[in-house]
């Protein structure tokens, strides 16, 4: 019983901390608004901050996802965490700009050290499949959870002043992180640990058929999230407060998209190749109606609705259950690592060019750009190595 108990609170920490973990991630698509209407910065400055953090956010997953496997995850937890916190206090004391970018890319490198090493946690303290599953399930439900969070934590900030957009998530995580320290354990060794590189871990061609469709997925899945409130307010003229309903649908159709999850892995027999192909589809076909016709402002809602949770159910079958698939060699952070560098590069490529598009084109054009993504991964998924999935260690 001791065990069960202590094996609940300790999930029940690693949710909480990553829906912790996005009230410092998210803040900037409900400040961007207030940045821009306060002269701080305009698009191409916001896309380029964003941008930073992809970057950061990637390459730092592939570093520590591998020291994830190796080092005390719980310090990597504890400090990604804590300075994470840091960085967004500070961001809202409003530094020049130059320093904010700056202070943005090193939150998103301290924070690219939390997903792998929480999971590895995870894994390594629910050693029965059927439970292990679950956990990772509801670790991965915290995802949808920490974004609805975050904006509504960002939006009410908003009523005080756009500093404390920042600094509030700030002090949160700051808390949030001592917690961790008293209550994350050790994670128990695994007998069967073997050695391994990056390079190695990319060479598999499991692995390696998916690269490009997480890409893809990242690009419109976190591009929504950070354009989401200028695309209501300039295409339908609404103000911050009025637009905040519209906002707040995104986040709770992420949410949807990880509950739903679970639910569709089943009825495809447990295949997310399956899964994927059908969302990106779904994805896909939200965005046409935006490409062919000016919508109304609650059938446009309902469809980038539509659109986010197609991306949340990717990014659960990519981020969560695959990578979890790896504990028998004990490579589960650095794959989760690799498939996050995957997720965060592509936007780390497009937003600062979505940014000079929208200011020239209009939304359009970034809307064009993710039916492509869509379309195009949709037979890379298919085509992709048929034994994809025989690497699972774990029936979920």
């Amino acid at each position: 019983m001791c065990d069960t108990l202590r094996n609940r609170m300790l999930i029940t920490v690693c949710c909480t901390s990553y829906i912790f973990v996005y009230t410092g991630r998210y803040n900037l698509s409900i400040a961007s608004p207030l940045l821009q209407s306060s002269g701080i910065m305009d698009k191409v400055s916001i896309g380029v901050m964003g941008s930073i953090f992809f970057f950061m956010y990637a390459f730092g997953c592939l570093f520590n996802g591998y020291l994830g496997d190796r080092a005390k995850p719980k310090i990597l937890i504890v400090t990604g965490m804590g300075i994470s916190a840091m960085c967004n206090v500070l961001i809202g004391l409003m530094p020049p700009v130059f320093i904010a970018f700056a202070l943005w890319g090193i939150n998103g490198y301290f924070q690219s050290m939390l997903w792998g090493p929480t999971l590895r946690i995870v894994s390594s303290v629910y050693t029965d499949s059927i439970k292990h599953s679950k956990a990772v399930m509801l670790l991965s439900v915290s995802v949808g959870v920490g974004s609805i969070v975050s904006v509504v934590i960002a939006t009410l900030a908003t009523m005080i002043g756009v500093k404390f957009v920042f600094i509030i998530p700030g002090v949160l995580m700051l808390l949030n992180s001592i917690v961790l320290f008293i209550v994350l354990p050790k994670p128990r060794e695994d007998e069967n640990k073997q050695e391994y590189s990056i390079k190695k871990i990319v060479h598999n061609k499991d692995l390696r058929s998916m690269l490009f469709p997480a890409a893809a997925h990242g690009v419109i899945k976190d591009n929504l999230t950070l354009w989401i409130p200028l695309f209501f307010m300039e295409m339908y003229h609404l103000n911050l407060s009025s637009v905040a309903f519209y906002v707040f649908m995104i986040p709770f159709a992420t949410l949807v998209g990880r509950i739903i999850f679970p639910f569709l892995y089943g009825i495809f027999d447990k295949n997310e190749k399956t899964v994927s192909i059908i969302s990106f589809g779904i994805c896909a076909a939200a965005l046409v109606p935006f490409i062919i016709f000016r919508m109304n402002i609650v059938l446009s809602a309902l469809l980038m609705a539509v659109v986010a949770i197609s991306t949340s159910i990717i990014n659960a079958s990519f981020l969560s259950t695959y990578p979890a698939g790896f504990k028998k060699n004990n490579q589960v952070s650095i794959v989760s690592g690799v498939m996050d560098f995957a997720t965060y590069i592509g936007p780390a490529l497009v937003s600062p060019v979505f940014g000079v598009l929208i200011s020239a084109f209009g939304f359009n054009s970034m809307l064009i750009a993710w039916l492509v993504l869509a379309v195009i991964s949709i037979p890379a998924v298919h085509l992709s190595n048929k034994s994809f999935y025989k690497n699972k260690d774990y029936s979920y």
